[in-house]
């Protein structure tokens, strides 16, 4: 980090009881009593929620730290100019790392008395907690490996204490929502500071331009930024920047989808981590960083670990006032999620819901991500409805906060385009997919990976209408979004496998299945590149290039896929029950054209006990195929009984479908 003015003491010419002062005059002038009422103004106009509340822990906040702030300052100081205890020059560098912590200060009491808008009282408790550590100022072994300053009264000094000033500009001006205003000025504030060549400071500066650069979208200059980062934190002898950058470094990759590429820099970043062993706050985002990376890479157990990790850390730094805890909650309960847990991956994500409630009130943006999470996992296990309700909590909620043409909404008008496809409304599925795609076009321009992303759900609006009109429009739209893929390069893979799936649909509605096979066979192909021969997506491929197989008659080559995916699917427990037990249908299906009626019946038999098991509704499914096979065995009277018992259990259910093909199957032999 960067220096601002140092305060030098004259040790010869005054009493001792006037030595070291300074420190409670500059906070006379800035911690006054009007400075904390313009802020309780400020902060009762606004409509955001919690705002009071927020505003009596930001003051108090804020008074512990003024007064630390005091405290330390004038210790250092006695240290050397009473005791002698503290040379002169450790001393110059203490004072200028109190003067760059003060500069802050004084910047987050500016941006809290002019007007702060929804996203910083929103976001106060969590500026507070940014104002840099204090004992750091006092810490011999931090002060000796500071980089010098230039010499007081040159111009190098006057330069460096104007870009520290602009640097907390800038963080304001990212913090009230003003990233390409922000974006601009870091710019040129960057060329300048690489023209001083003062490392801490343009390292800094370095960090909060990627910070701007990934929020706008521009991934592959933010990655340059980065790295170019890291050199300037590790030529400022900065541990703690060093390994935070790195951390930034792999999130970035995982966010590209860059999961492999990730990986070769693990041991670099945990290197660089390993030389802070107390700061648990850059260990604990290390391990959430990795935690996703596994996540992507199939390695569920190593993803536990790391967000496990990353949790204990959160709980040793301090649940009360610690606004990391809920979301390292929700990271494990993600763990759990993917490791078959379900319901321990939901009561995580609801508690970490209800610690952030109360703290910072429903119209939170980190509320909407918790929300995201939980929706997420309802329409996983199959609860469209309950997820619905969240999505457009979601939507709220970054409406208030972030404005209604803000990116952030997109993701949630795409899934509440999904469950409108699949109830059938598709004028609403059209809608709320046109709305994602004007905000992605809008914000990030009509070329974005993120466009692609939209552009693929909207493929599969117009197939589920299923009308030749709706069908032409799914070209249309996936011929846009191919164009759009080969102009991104490696950036558009992640989603190439969506829009391949998309046009395999269309391929299929046409029957025409060899070139359906030739888009799910690419799509297997990149997933496993991509993702590995052991992730679930890959499984899902792998039964849908074995449906390929078994519309061409490839009986026997359609059962080994199906063996491929149901092995996938069963290392997950109750994770993919549904999936496995499909898979043993498919199998069972191909048996029985095969006139391998034992080998078929046996596969349903045990498709059946892992649906009751596992409480899934899909059992009835599974028993009336089980009638069938058993009918095509010659065994007509247990079938028959079997038959007449499923439909009398169906007419107390809510499966009309179902049941109507089991009364029309009873009738029909």
């Amino acid at each position: 980090s960067g220096f601002a003015i140092a305060m030098f003491a004259l040790p010869n010419r005054e009493p001792k009881n006037q030595l070291c002062q300074g420190a409670a005059a500059q906070l006379e002038e800035l911690w006054t009593l009007e400075a904390r009422a313009n802020i309780k103004r400020a902060f009762a106009k606004s409509d955001a929620a919690n705002a009071a509340a927020t505003w009596q822990e930001v003051d108090a906040s804020l008074d512990h730290y003024a007064g630390q702030w005091r405290n330390l300052r004038t210790q250092s100081c006695v240290a050397t100019q009473v005791h002698k205890d503290q040379s002169v020059e450790l001393m110059d560098f203490s004072m200028a790392c109190f003067d760059r912590r003060l500069l802050s200060l004084r910047s987050v009491v500016s941006l809290f008395s002019e007007d702060p808008n929804a996203a910083v009282i929103q976001s106060a408790r969590a500026i507070v907690g940014e104002l840099s550590e204090l004992t750091a100022c006092t810490d011999p072994a931090s002060l000796e490996q500071a980089i010098p300053l230039p010499a007081a009264g040159t111009e190098q000094r006057t330069t460096l204490l104007a870009l520290e000033a602009t640097f907390e500009a800038i963080k304001n001006q990212d913090r009230r929502g003003q990233y390409k205003e922000a974006l601009a000025q870091a710019d040129q504030v960057i060329a300048k500071a690489r023209a001083l060549d003062y490392a801490p400071l343009t390292a800094k500066l370095l960090v909060l331009q990627a910070a701007l650069q990934v929020t706008l979208g521009e991934l592959t200059t933010a990655e340059k930024t980065l790295r170019e980062a890291a050199s300037a934190a590790a030529k400022a002898r900065d541990d703690k920047m060093v390994a935070e950058v790195w951390t930034r470094v792999l999130g970035l990759l995982a966010q590209q989808s860059r999961f492999d590429e990730a990986l070769t820099l693990e041991a670099v970043a945990i290197t660089s981590a390993e030389r802070i062993p107390k700061h648990y706050n850059t260990q604990a985002r290390l391990q959430n960083a990795l935690g996703g990376i596994y996540l992507a890479k199939a390695r569920y157990q190593d993803a536990y670990r790391a967000y496990e990790q990353a949790l204990a850390m959160q709980r040793n730094i301090g649940t009360d006032g610690n606004p990391a805890v809920a979301p390292a909650i929700a990271n494990f309960a993600l763990a759990k999620w993917y490791t078959g847990d379900l319901q321990g991956a939901g009561a995580d994500l609801q508690e970490a819901l209800d610690m952030m409630l109360p703290e910072l009130g429903p119209d939170h943006s980190r509320v909407a991500y918790i929300r995201q999470n939980i929706a997420d996992l309802q329409m996983q296990l199959g609860m469209p409805a309950k997820a619905q309700v969240q999505y457009l909590e979601v939507l709220r909620i970054w409406k208030l906060s972030l404005g209604e043409d803000h990116p952030n909404l997109a993701y949630a008008y795409e899934q509440l385009a999904v469950l409108a496809r699949d109830r059938g409304d598709f004028a609403d599925a059209e809608g709320k997919i046109a709305d994602a795609l004007r905000l992605r076009e809008s914000s990030l321009g009509p070329d974005h990976a993120l466009v692609l992303q939209a552009l693929s759900v909207q493929a599969t609006v117009y197939i589920a209408e299923g009308s030749e009109e709706s069908l032409l429009k799914a070209e249309g739209t996936i011929a846009r979004a191919i164009a759009i893929q080969d102009a991104l390069g490696e950036a558009g893979k992640r989603h190439a496998v969506y829009v391949l799936e998309a046009r395999a649909q269309i391929a299929e509605l046409r029957e025409d299945w060899k070139a359906a096979l030739r888009d799910r066979q690419s799509v297997l192909d990149l997933r496993i590149a991509t993702l590995g021969a052991g992730h679930r997506d890959t499984a899902y491929s792998f039964s849908q290039v074995g449906r390929m197989h078994m519309k061409l008659g490839r009986l026997s080559v359609a059962a080994d896929y199906f063996t491929k995916a149901q092995t996938l699917f069963d290392a997950e427990p109750g994770l993919r029950d549904g999936d496995g037990i499909a898979m043993r249908q498919g199998r069972a299906e191909i048996f029985l054209l095969q006139a391998k009626h034992d080998e078929a019946i046996a596969l349903l038999e045990e498709a059946r006990a892992r649906a009751e098991k596992s409480g899934l509704d899909r059992v009835y499914e599974v028993r009336f195929a089980l009638v069938q096979a058993r009918f095509a065995a010659g065994q007509k009277k247990e079938s028959f009984e079997q038959a007449r018992a499923l439909g009398a259990e169906l007419q107390q259910g809510d499966d009309r479908p179902l049941r109507g093909q089991v009364e029309a199957w009873i009738h029909s032999h």
